[in-house]
This record gives structure tokens, C-alpha cells and sequence, in this order.
């Protein structure tokens, strides 16, 4: 097997890659996959969470296709404090051209190390209405205390007044809980080191934010 064409493997060598390396953490975190986010609906490839950060990492491998990634790291950069993308050497010369999109770079070698090309600065395009649309109204109004009778756009546009800073611990609060559980059950699930067919068990892409 081709291990720079699959992106599972990616994801699980860089999985493991986190585990080893206080890179990202000292404290405790917590990993997903295909996480929807954001007021297009979108899924992030991997989130991770930190005590105070949330960290976003789109995966290209050798054979997928970069003509959407413009628009995927825009979307990123509205809820996420930082972005990254982990790709192949095919891809690294057309990803470090989005050098103005602000992102950090991980390039995947065939031995499947993985080499820093570019460290992600902290970002501050945090979008209110993004997050508040990642974040499911049962949530908001609990975490909130809002009126149980208001409807989904109704809280969400009552809680526009809140700062940002709140909405965001808010989201990290969110994000935390319902990743963690998979997360939890997935780290009992793995051995020594992350397989490739494990990825499936940290997906949330069947978690609605809707309600």
C-alpha cells in the first residue's frame, strides 16, 4: 500500500505524531474527525483540541485534488485559532503558494515522518455567526441560559451581542464535548500505535449542529 495516496494513514501517523510530540500540548487534548463547522456546513479533515486552542489540519495526500483548498482554509480561519494542511511533496510547492492564507504546513514523506515546512501563526478572523452555527441551539441555550421556546435562529441571533471571547469559550466548550467521548473510546481502541482503519471510530460526521 502507497501510504502518501491514503489519507487515513496520514491521519494516523499524524495522530501518533501528536501523541509523541508536545508540539501541539502539554495539558490534555482530544482529536476528531470530519467535524462540521460553520454556517456552510462544512467538515474539518481534523480538529484538535488543547486546553485554550482549537486547531484545524486539512490532509491532502499525493492523489486528492487542491482546486477547493482556497476556499476551505477561508472557512477554517472563521472558527479555528489555527489552521494547518498536511500534504505530500507533489502538493508543497502550490500549498506554500497560500502563504497569505496565513497557515501552517506539515509535509507527509513516503518512510511516513512528517517534516514542519511552516509553523501556523495564531489567527484573529473569528467569525461570531460562524461559530454560533457550529455550535448546536440545544447547547447554546443551556450553556447560555436562554429561553427554552426560542428556536434555533432566534438564540443564535439573540447571542450575537456577546463578545467574542465568550462565544469562543463557548465553542471550545462544544467542541470538547462532543469530540471527547469519541476521542475517549478511541484511545481505549487503539494499540500501541494508531491504524489506519481506527480513524473511522473519532468521525462526527453524522452529528447534526442543527438542532
Amino acid at each position: 500500500m502507497n501510504i502518501i495516496s491514503n489519507p487515513d494513514i496520514i491521519k494516523a501517523r499524524f495522530i501518533d505524531y501528536i501523541l509523541d510530540n508536545p508540539l501541539f500540548s502539554t495539558g490534555s487534548l482530544c482529536i476528531g474527525q470530519e467535524v462540521m463547522y460553520g454556517s456552510n456546513r462544512l467538515f474539518a479533515d481534523m480538529v484538535l483540541i488543547t486546553d485554550d486552542k482549537l486547531y484545524a489540519f486539512e490532509v491532502k495526500s499525493r492523489n486528492d485534488d487542491l482546486r477547493r483548498i482556497d476556499n476551505q482554509l477561508l472557512n477554517y480561519k472563521k472558527i479555528f485559532d489555527y489552521v494547518f494542511v498536511i500534504t505530500t511533496e507533489n502538493h508543497i510547492v502550490q500549498v506554500k503558494a497560500l502563504s497569505k492564507m496565513r497557515i501552517g504546513i506539515f509535509m507527509f514523506n513516503q518512510d511516513g515522518a512528517f517534516q514542519e515546512i511552516k509553523k501556523a501563526p495564531i489567527l484573529q478572523t473569528f467569525s461570531k455567526v460562524d461559530a454560533l452555527n457550529t455550535i448546536p441551539a440545544t447547547f447554546l441555550k443551556k450553556y447560555f441560559s436562554a429561553n427554552s421556546k426560542l428556536t434555533a435562529d432566534q438564540v443564535r441571533l439573540s447571542l450575537l451581542k456577546q463578545k467574542k471571547s465568550v462565544i469562543k469559550e463557548c465553542l471550545h466548550a462544544c467542541m470538547k464535548s462532543k469530540i471527547s467521548y469519541k476521542y475517549d473510546n478511541f484511545m481505549d481502541e487503539k494499540g500501541e500505535s494508531v491504524h489506519f482503519e481506527d480513524i473511522s471510530i473519532l468521525s462526527l460526521r453524522n452529528y447534526s449542529v442543527l438542532k
